[in-house]
């Protein structure tokens, strides 16, 4: 019994898995070019932080 309550729940867990990617998917596909300039900004942003930011120096 505890078997079958298992692979119910696991079952379940896939359907919600798949349903969310399908949203994600419907969204990403639905705003393609809105979703890639806000990796490209957030991609420059982390870039620029991690390389150009002047370092403060301890005195």
């Amino acid at each position: 019994m505890e078997l079958m309550n298992v692979v119910l729940f696991q079952e379940i867990e896939k359907t919600k898995a798949f349903q969310v990617g399908y949203e994600i998917g419907y969204f990403v596909g639905s705003n393609f070019w809105e979703v890639v300039t806000a990796a490209v900004v957030i991609l420059a942003v982390i870039l620029y932080l991690a390389f150009f930011r002047k370092k403060k120096s301890i005195s």
